[in-house]
């Protein structure tokens, strides 16, 4: 299962200071991708996010640069937050992308809900003067038993 969100990281005046942000609601429709493949929520096993990339899409002059480290949170109304995936040491490289080291958690609960939400825990080393709009490409695998 893939979800994609753009994400707004604010302009900011300080340095090496945790800063969190948050996704919008990003809908699952996980029910009706479970029908559509054969099964349904209740013969889920398991998901695990799979893959995380981080992308800077706005503005066009903008990397990774200004951050340290990110951490990436999921809830959902009917779930508590839970770390899935961070990035320490971002090397100043110039990089428009990242892909972050995952967690091994059970997600079934999160992506089996309407909706979760992101929480993005960032640490910068450089001020960012200016928004920085960025994609969070995730993959997320699901193992489940057909009816």
């Amino acid at each position: 299962m893939d979800y994609s969100t753009l994400l707004l990281i604010p302009s900011q005046t300080g340095i090496n200071l945790p800063f969190n942000f948050y996704s919008p609601n990003i809908v699952t429709n996980s029910k009706a991708r479970f029908e559509s493949e054969g099964t349904s929520t209740k013969y889920v096993n398991t998901i695990f996010l799979s893959h995380l990339k981080l992308t800077v899409t706005n503005p066009s002059t903008a990397d990774f640069d200004f951050l340290n480290e990110v951490q990436i949170f999921i809830s959902t109304p009917n779930q508590s937050e839970v770390l899935i995936a961070e990035k320490k040491n971002i090397p100043e490289e110039q990089l428009k992308s990242i892909i972050c080291d995952l967690k091994n958690v059970n997600l079934k609960d999160y992506i089996s809900d309407e909706y979760y939400e992101l929480r993005i825990r960032t640490v910068t080393n450089q001020i960012n003067t200016q928004d920085i709009t960025i994609r969070a490409d995730q993959q997320y695998t699901v193992e489940a038993k057909i009816r």
